[in-house]
């Protein structure tokens, strides 16, 4: 899997916990801000690890703080490319 997939599959389940929550799905790219109203929050972050893991096959268990702490959708594709690559 490289970055392009990665940032492909970031964006479709980033995209649809936004969509679930705020009912409208957002235009998102490797520059989109991560936004807590949008519904990323403690359970939005939850909803991700799951799908991510799901998909990947691979364990966040050790990238929580760095998830947390990504300030942009390209934050998340470097931490989760860094699990598969």
């Amino acid at each position: 899997m490289n970055r392009e997939d990665v940032l492909k599959m970031v964006v479709k389940i980033y995209s649809d916990i936004v969509e679930e929550n705020i009912g409208e799905r957002p235009e998102v790219t490797n520059d989109t801000a991560i936004s807590r109203e949008d519904g990323f929050d403690s359970l939005g972050i939850v909803d991700f690890f799951v799908a991510v893991e799901e998909e990947c096959g691979v364990d966040l268990e050790t990238s929580i703080a760095q998830i947390r702490e990504a300030k942009i959708i390209g934050d998340l594709v470097d931490v989760i490319y860094g699990k598969v690559s």
